[in-house]
């Protein structure tokens, strides 16, 4: 188990898990001419969303109805939405209580894992936009009414970025700030992958699953 997630149960240690391999299925696809079956963010987290439902283990029933824990575009504050969220196990209650007003909902389900899913538009994304998706998965996090989840930053780059020196140093940029911000809290995960085989996965040692492809270079040379 990683040293990072504490005392976590092995429910939410296996579904987290899940997400992980999901992570790694879908960046060993992103690679080459093959990134381009993925040409909006909400494509690729609908991938992850539907690898999540495909597991038994990111499900649960509640009043005899099997009802899964993972959901896209999460509205848990007004007027912003997270891409993918996983509740909690044993949330399934909280959840059909308050099923009638989702936008409550969405405020009162515990949350396992919250993920913002960036692909920028044949560049790394500008850190402005970045830094939206972080603040926005910090303040769930400090809300404090959500369950404390993992907050995972994942962005998927279909361009490479080893033949220009601007994008070299743009990515070597976005590289330190982004495992800066990893490493400021123990449940932070921040992943990054190009189609030319480049990216990183922070903190080192605290993913279940190495998700970065066999042979991904990290490093700018």
């Amino acid at each position: 188990m990683s040293k990072y997630l504490g005392s976590r149960e092995d429910k939410e240690l296996a579904a987290l898990a899940i997400l992980e391999s999901s992570i790694k299925q879908l960046a060993s696809e992103f690679l080459g001419q093959s990134a381009l079956n993925f040409y909006h963010e909400s494509e690729l987290s609908a991938y992850l969303m539907a690898s999540l439902r495909n597991s038994p283990t990111v499900s649960e029933y509640a009043n005899k109805i099997k009802m899964h824990l993972c959901h896209l575009e999460w509205p848990c504050f007004a007027g912003r939405s997270i891409d993918l969220v996983i509740w909690k196990p044993g949330s399934c209650k909280t959840a059909i209580e308050y099923w009638w007003d989702r936008s409550m909902c969405a405020k009162k389900v515990p949350l396992l894992a919250a993920v913002q899913v960036k692909r920028g538009p044949g560049r790394l994304a500008s850190w402005a936009n970045t830094d939206k998706d972080l603040t926005d998965l910090q303040n769930i996090y400090d809300s404090g009414a959500l369950g404390w989840p993992v907050l995972y930053f994942l962005e998927w780059v279909d361009h490479g970025v080893q033949e220009h020196e601007n994008d070299r140093k743009k990515y070597q940029a976005v590289q330190g700030m982004l495992k800066e911000w990893s490493m400021e809290a123990s449940d932070r995960r921040v992943f990054l992958i190009t189609r030319d085989k480049m990216g990183f996965a922070y903190p080192e040692g605290a993913w279940l699953v190495e998700p970065l492809p066999t042979g991904t270079k990290e490093n700018i040379d």
